[in-house]
């Protein structure tokens, strides 16, 4: 029974407590109300301009891998142009100084004005570098950081007080907003009297996140977060070495001095870091006496220019085209007359190829005019095949049966190849034809 009664004690003082503060809450529903979303709208806009950024980030650093492996340091600077202070420009910055230094170095020992131009190039863009100071983003993520290395018990607490400053900000304004509708007769404005204090403590609160890395500053808190920090020491040691690489195209022109001042500057910022060995090394020797006067005959240097891309060079080859050859009909060693531009070359004909037939030989023209010609190439006929002689007096008349070719008529042979003419036989004694009668 006891906790029977105690429950409906705290439900009655439950109720008490409503009907107490519900009327005077209740003028003010409305504008709890859209304070609520406009909460909420703000989330959802900060959700989907973090995603927006991470898909620009990602591409942004595409770009910058492809144009690094590229070299060309026009297309790092245009990355550079394309995202203005992000950690890609800054990479890019850095990367396209790089480059310009190494040309530079490369440039010292065959073209003093271009080696010149591309490390005052690598001087600008360590400088853009240099010249990055944190953000507000740097000096909260700082801020966690400081507030994930603090114990579990200080966390709650810090915790709970900045809930409660939460509070009273939003909270504080609309009440004395009210108290002084209430003491002007106007208990139902109270809340537009509120709204002037709450946008104070508003913008109160917008100004100081912006300007949190310059009040942290003022407190001597470095906001500089690492990454950054190491770019600041690459672009410093980047920078001692263009201006030392400098005071060898320009004598006494007081780089060596900026040099050594980058150095120094590197050392003191950063003594355990990873490019103090080579910038003592360095510096000690530019402090020499031996050095400045090695740099200073250097620069008094002057490289000739490279030999021109001419033929006949070693290791050179002279153009050539096939296109330049002369024809075959003019080569010298032909003797075949030259055709002029325009005409038809006459075809060879058997007649021109023949050697002029002897006294009773006959010509195939005049063996068989009326056969077919074929047209003859520049190819000469093969021999002539001696003719068959007459049957000699007293022989046997019978004659072996002729097969005809296999390939080409009999009368095809005129064409190819002119039969001999029938010479006359050796004329017999006279008077008798018979061989007995000689004796």
């Amino acid at each position: 029974m006891r906790a029977e009664e105690r429950h409906k004690m705290h439900q009655n003082e439950l109720s008490e407590w409503l009907a107490k503060w519900l009327p005077q809450i209740k003028p003010y529903s409305n504008a709890m109300l859209l304070g609520v979303l406009l909460v909420v709208l703000a989330v959802l806009a900060t959700i989907w301009w973090g995603r927006q950024s991470a898909d620009e980030t990602s591409l942004a650093w595409d770009g910058f891998y492809l144009a690094l492996s590229g070299g060309d340091p026009a297309n790092l600077e245009e990355i550079a142009a394309l995202n203005p202070r992000t950690d890609v420009a800054h990479w890019a910055e850095v990367m396209a100084g790089d480059v310009h230094l190494a040309n530079g170095c490369q440039q010292l020992f065959t073209d003093k004005s271009s080696a010149g131009d591309a490390l005052r190039k690598a001087v600008g863009r360590y400088g853009a570098v240099l010249n990055v100071t944190p953000n507000w983003g740097d000096a909260w993520d700082l801020l966690l950081r400081k507030f994930a290395a603090m114990p579990r018990l200080a966390k709650l607490a810090t915790t709970a007080v900045l809930l409660l400053l939460l509070l009273g900000a939003c909270v504080l304004p609309f009440s004395l907003g009210a108290y002084l509708a209430r003491k002007r007769g106007m208990p139902g404005s109270g809340w537009k009297m509120g709204l002037i204090p709450f946008a104070l403590i508003v913008l109160v609160m917008i100004a100081a996140c912006l300007g949190l890395p310059q009040i942290l500053h003022a407190m001597g808190i470095d906001t500089t977060p690492p990454h950054l920090a190491m770019l600041h020491e690459r672009a410093t040691f980047g920078l001692a070495r263009a201006y030392e690489a400098l005071a060898g195209t320009r004598q006494s022109q007081g780089e060596l001095d900026k040099a050594i001042e980058s150095y120094e500057e590197l050392i003191a910022k950063w003594p355990n870091g990873m490019y103090r060995e080579p910038a003592t090394r360095r510096l000690e020797e530019l402090r020499q006496q031996e050095t400045k006067s090695l740099y200073d005959k250097f620069a008094q240097f002057d490289p000739k220019p490279a030999l021109p891309d001419l033929p006949g060079l070693p290791g050179e080859k002279p153009p050539f085209s096939l296109d330049s050859l002369p024809e075959e009909g003019s080569l010298p060693g032909l003797r075949e007359s030259p055709v002029p531009d325009g005409a038809e070359e006459p075809a060879a004909t058997t007649e021109d190829a023949l050697p002029p037939a002897e006294d009773g030989m006959s010509t195939p023209a005049d063996s068989d005019a009326t056969a077919p010609q074929e047209p003859s190439g520049p190819e000469m006929p093969s021999a002539q095949s001696p003719a068959e002689p007459e049957d000699a007096p007293g022989q046997d008349q019978t004659k072996p049966e002729l097969k005809p070719a296999d390939s080409a008529p009999a009368q095809e042979s005129s064409d190819q190849e002119p039969a001999a003419a029938e010479k006359p036989s050796a004329p017999g004694p006279t008077g008798s034809n018979d061989p007995a009668g000689a004796k």
